[in-house]
């Protein structure tokens, strides 16, 4: 069923079942003479909030010709008010799940009045999480050259 202008769903993104919590990381910026930006504030420990976190595409394995890298976003709706910067803040920064996300996209949600909805970039990747799909494997230590990121 298509989503039409002006349907609700309000009930369901308040619904506990499908809230989590995540950990919103704000701060604002100063440009120096040189017009170098950099970081003056950030919000001690972060915000506690709930929010609906879907993942969007998953952790991707890129491989080129400067190496691996792991990539992957998420779709976050929640009611506190997520930005993705401007000339005196910088991008809110979320953990979820022991993963770190830097804001992309962060607009009013068109389904549910007094929502957020935004996309989060990964940042971060926890070198203890199991590759996706594997059950309970255990990554390699650092010191023998391997592990999922190594």
């Amino acid at each position: 069923m298509p989503f039409y202008a002006g349907q609700d769903v309000t009930d369901a993104l308040d619904d506990p079942d499908f809230n989590a919590p995540i950990t919103v990381l704000s701060s604002t910026v100063v440009v120096g003479a040189g017009g170098i930006a950099s970081v003056t504030t950030r919000t001690p420990g972060g915000v506690m909030t709930l929010a609906v976190v879907v993942p969007n595409t998953g952790y991707v394995l890129i491989q080129d010709d400067a190496g691996n890298s792991v990539q992957g976003d998420i779709d976050i709706y929640t009611r506190y008010p997520l930005s993705t910067g401007g000339k005196t803040r910088d991008a809110d920064v979320i953990i979820w799940n022991d993963d770190t996300y830097r804001l992309i996209v962060a607009k009013p949600f068109l389904y549910g009045p007094g929502f957020t909805h935004a996309v989060g970039k990964l940042a971060t990747v926890n070198a203890n999480d199991p590759p996706d799909g594997s059950g309970s494997q255990t990554p390699s230590t650092p010191t023998d050259g391997g592990g999922f990121l190594g």
